[in-house]
């Protein structure tokens, strides 16, 4: 079996081999967060930013949630209102997490958004139809033209278990989303 490989390997070029195995390894193995719409919702007192968004685990990530390690995302949401000529005026901040686990003994997967809103699934891809329409409760607040929305989302790896903290070189665990909009793109 080696002689047949180590022939083929003669008659190409071992460089493009290795480049190709390489980067398509990266490519199966990586996950990946996307936002897909961002809209905002008024009512007589309070404002509200609804937000879709998708996970795609793949590689070590989705391997270490099947055996019941608990994956924490972390979403951060910053308003800012821009000035031209001085510093950008922060009108809104604040971090959320949510907890992503698989319970060995119930067979379910399950999302904790906080200590009490704790919802239960049969399948990773129920997990990603939950994850559609999050609303974020924003307050009174009063909004210009010049106002600017950043959201982030991320794998918050400083929860993720020490043994995992050794490997976080591989690629699997680099997922982060960002998205950008002025108040007047979500009106």
């Amino acid at each position: 079996m080696t002689v047949f490989i180590i022939a083929y390997l003669k008659k190409t070029n071992f460089l493009k081999v290795f480049f190709l195995l390489c980067f398509f390894s990266q490519q199966i193995f990586a996950g990946e967060i996307s936002i897909k719409d961002i809209a905002l919702k008024k009512n007589e007192k309070n404002s509200y930013l609804i937000f879709n968004h998708d996970i795609n685990f793949s590689g070590d990530a989705l391997l270490a949630l099947k055996k019941g390690i608990p994956i924490s995302m972390r979403l951060s949401l910053q308003i800012k209102e821009k000035h031209k000529f001085w510093f950008d005026k922060k009108l809104f901040a604040e971090e959320k997490f949510y907890q992503l686990r698989y319970r060995n003994l119930l067979e379910k997967y399950q999302i904790n958004f906080n200590e009490t809103n704790t919802i239960y699934f049969d399948n990773i891809d129920d997990i990603r139809t939950n994850l559609y329409n999050l609303e974020w409760n924003l307050g009174e607040l009063n909004l210009s033209d010049s106002s600017e929305i950043y959201l982030i989302i991320e794998l918050d790896q400083s929860k993720l278990p020490k043994q995992l903290l050794i490997n976080l070189n591989d690629e699997s665990w680099d997922m982060k989303a960002e998205a950008t909009k002025f108040y007047r793109e979500l009106l």
